[in-house]
C-alpha cells in the first residue's frame, strides 16, 4: 500500500497479504473493492494506520506493501 496520510483508496488484492492479516482484514469487513483511508504513517518503517468505517487498525509496513490498492477518482 502505497499511498499517503489523508489519501482514499480501494483495495483491489489481498491474496499476497499474510494469512492472519487477510483473515483480520476480511474479520473487519475490509475486502477487495472496500474503500479505505490511510490515517497515519508511523516513522521509520512503523506501521501504517488505516481506517474503515470508524475502525482503525494498524499494519505493519512490510504486511501493508502486499495490500494492491486502486485510486478514487
Amino acid at each position: 500500500m502505497n499511498a499517503n496520510v489523508g489519501q482514499t483508496v480501494i483495495i483491489k488484492d489481498l491474496s499476497k497479504a499474510n494469512s492472519l492479516i487477510r483473515r483480520r482484514l476480511l474479520d473487519l469487513g475490509i475486502v477487495e473493492e472496500a474503500t479505505v483511508m490511510v490515517a497515519n504513517k508511523m516513522p521509520f518503517g512503523g506501521p501504517i494506520l488505516i481506517e474503515y468505517k470508524s475502525n482503525r487498525i494498524a499494519i505493519r509496513k512490510v504486511d501493508a506493501q502486499k495490500i494492491v490498492v486502486g485510486w478514487h477518482g
